[in-house]
């Protein structure tokens, strides 16, 4: 007499937490689809796309931007404008700054950086990435630390291979001093 007895399934194994780098990845890699797609259908037949590029704006900065619409966010948005001009910007109001393959075509770099960094709140971040091949300008992972250190950023986590990347650059939180009276 044989006996058959039912044994559990052996149990799926349950999916690793998304990481803020994998989830970073995910959002850069939805912003390069909808570049693609807004190089498309905006180049070719939008009105949109003829005038940003006409005003300086990237493309990769147009798909960006218009892919976070997309997304629903309402945060989000492009300036245009000299970067380099001392006060341009507000002082301390921004929580998040990306500079997307455009870092090299800003002939005055230190600067920008500076005015960027003056424009971040404490703890604020700028991310930085480039793409190389597709970008004549392109700045390399060492570049873009020197550069963020100089104008004052603590370098944060680097994400991607050296040919694609994003370089995250944190402005220092401000360290209040207190004095106890005597």
């Amino acid at each position: 007499m044989t006996i058959l007895s039912e044994t559990a399934a052996p149990s799926e194994p349950k999916p690793a937490p998304l990481s803020a780098g994998r989830a970073l990845n995910f959002v850069v890699l939805l912003g390069v689809v909808s570049l693609f797609a807004d190089l498309t259908y905006e180049g070719a037949r939008g009105l949109n796309g003829p005038y940003l590029s006409f005003l300086g704006a990237s493309a990769t900065a147009v798909g960006l931007a218009a892919g976070a619409g997309e997304l629903g966010l309402t945060n989000v948005g492009t300036l245009c404008g000299d970067c380099t001009q001392p006060n341009l910007l507000p002082e301390d109001t921004f929580d998040r700054a990306w500079l997307v393959a455009v870092l090299g075509e800003i002939p005055d770099q230190a600067a920008a950086l500076r005015q960027i960094h003056r424009a971040l709140r404490p703890g604020g971040t700028l991310a930085v990435a480039e793409v190389f091949g597709i970008d004549p300008h392109y700045q390399s992972p060492q570049t873009v630390r020197r550069l963020g250190l100089t104008a004052g950023f603590e370098p944060g986590e680097r994400l991607g291979p050296w040919w694609f990347f994003t370089q995250q650059l944190v402005k220092p939180l401000k360290i209040v001093e207190r004095h106890q009276d005597a």
